[in-house]
């Protein structure tokens, strides 16, 4: 070990300076000969260099691991959540296609949660993640028709998707008629009524008057008399083309929509 000349150290301090410090100084300088030659023990080396590192209190340097940058963090983040969404529209999308192919072979209630898992390749808890059961998942692969019913509170001319929609209806009637029967047609109501309040918020921001009423009761009754019409023509209780039908869902949806405000 090197001796220190106490002496010599003495000498070079200033008269200013506390004689209390000076004779310390043997001390700190010990002290600081210990701490260095703990650092060159393994254990304390990687112990302090895993701390620097990860303070980032010393300069980078080659091959020198530091903290992710937090746009590289971002981007990750916001790169797994995109295939996180994807992965949930694939799996949306296969349930209700498969469900729709197999309502249309086999009709509504002859169907199961299994069938469409098995169909969609995809296992019943998957199923479960997406929708609540059968009836939640007729309503929401109607969603998009539904949709285009619903529109027709905002448009003055009449879209000429609505006519398709119940075209659609019309040609596939006797399994129209199950699905607005019972619990999947409460499903549906309830869907077609969360569509309808969409709509007529978007007419109504075009206004400066507001309704009297909540737009969840309009809704709720715009609802009720699409789908009784729907029923009753449905079932074959009266004559009339889906042109006609579609004209008077616009018409009348329409109007009380600005009746209204």
């Amino acid at each position: 070990m090197t001796m220190v000349n106490i002496k010599a150290i003495n000498t070079a301090i200033p008269d200013a300076v506390n004689t209390s410090i000076v004779l310390d100084l043997p001390a700190v300088l010990i002290s600081t000969l210990i701490f260095i030659s703990l650092l060159r023990q393994p254990c304390y080396a990687n112990a302090c260099e895993r701390y620097w590192t990860i303070a980032l209190i010393r300069p980078d340097t080659p091959g020198e691991k530091t903290l992710p940058d937090l746009k590289d963090s971002y981007r990750a983040s916001s790169s797994q959540a995109l295939r996180c969404d994807q992965r949930v529209r694939r799996s949306r999308t296969a349930l209700t296609n498969a469900f729709a192919e197999l309502a249309l072979e086999h009709g509504y209630r002859n169907i199961s949660i299994k069938d469409v898992a098995k169909r969609a390749d995809v296992g019943r808890s998957t199923l479960y993640t997406h929708f609540y059961g059968m009836d939640d998942l007729l309503a929401q692969s109607l969603d998009t028709h539904l949709s285009t019913i619903a529109s027709c509170t905002t448009k003055k001319e009449i879209d000429p998707a609505l006519t398709q929609v119940i075209t659609h209806f019309w040609n596939q009637r006797s399994t129209a008629r199950t699905m607005l029967q019972g619990d999947a047609g409460i499903a549906i109501a309830r869907l077609l009524v969360c569509r309808l309040e969409e709509a007529l918020l978007k007419l109504w921001s075009a206004h400066p008057s507001r309704p009297g009423l909540p737009v969840s009761l309009i809704a709720e009754q715009l609802g009720t008399g699409q789908l009784a019409l729907l029923r009753r023509w449905l079932a074959g209780r009266e004559s009339a083309s889906p042109e006609e039908i579609a004209r008077s869902l616009h018409k009348t949806t329409y109007s009380a929509a600005l009746v209204s405000l």
